[in-house]
């Protein structure tokens, strides 16, 4: 499974020395579905959501069995400094995490969508 890791541009040089260094809480990554809007998404929401005024750069990785056991979610609310339950053990269950995450945001898109046309006053 392929995922971006989103670093500020100042990290880019000592990443591409050195790799992305794992945190004792692990690297917070998203998934890359291959729907560009999808993925873009990832990136405007995490601009718009740290307002920190940097700059970042995606690094692409695979994520392999050795790498689990992981976390799925979406990220609001979450740090680096947390600590979280990894219950994910394999990368099937994984992809379907990632699967049902997805659907659920684009349901709940769609529904503020409809909620809005309906209650829209002309």
């Amino acid at each position: 499974m392929l995922v971006v890791h989103w670093s500020p541009v100042s990290n880019t040089k000592n990443i591409l020395k050195n790799g992305i260094a794992k945190s004792q809480n692990g690297v917070y990554c998203f998934p890359v579905t291959g729907h560009l809007s999808l993925d873009r998404w990832w990136m405007k929401a995490l601009k718009s959501f740290k307002r920190d005024g940097k700059r970042y750069n995606g690094f692409i990785f695979r994520v392999q069995e050795q790498d689990l056991p992981a976390y799925f979610n979406h990220f609001i609310g979450a740090t680096s400094g947390d600590r979280f339950e990894k219950p994910i053990a394999t990368l099937a269950r994984l992809g379907e995490q990632m699967k049902n995450t997805i659907v659920w945001r684009i349901g709940e898109r769609s529904v503020w969508h409809t909620y809005l046309r309906t209650t829209k006053s002309y």
